[in-house]
């Protein structure tokens, strides 16, 4: 499947989901756009300790119930994939992008891992 280009909808949409689960308290260790070329699609992810401390069925459940308070967006609970920040993949990004905001990375190697197409709204 091509690679589709994340549009500027979806960027805003997930920074408006990211900023809500902000504002809930939710805590969040990383949340970024990624482009996965085994799903052949782009998933929010969002790295919380609350999938260690309260495990991931209670994590979506928190995430469903703040989705359904957004009525402006468009992103399901199938759009996002919540990660320990323990996440291999997480730590690579922590690796490469420390404390930053907004920032794209397109074919960069980090601790062994590709990352395509990705854009970070926030590294812890």
């Amino acid at each position: 499947m091509a690679k589709t280009a994340l549009v500027d909808k979806y960027l805003n949409d997930g920074r408006m989901l990211v900023s809500a689960l902000d504002r809930d308290g939710f805590l969040i260790d990383t949340a970024m756009w990624f482009y996965s070329d085994e799903l052949g699609e782009w998933q929010l992810i969002v790295a919380t300790p609350l999938v260690d401390q309260l495990g991931l069925r209670e994590t979506l459940r928190r995430v469903r119930s703040i989705i359904g308070n957004l009525t402006s967006i468009s992103l399901s609970l199938s759009d996002i994939s919540l990660l320990s920040p323990n996440n291999n993949l997480i730590n690579a990004i922590k690796t490469t992008v420390r404390r930053s905001k907004d920032v794209t990375l397109k074919g960069t190697v980090t601790n062994g891992i590709l990352v395509n197409d990705a854009y970070i709204y926030c590294v812890a």
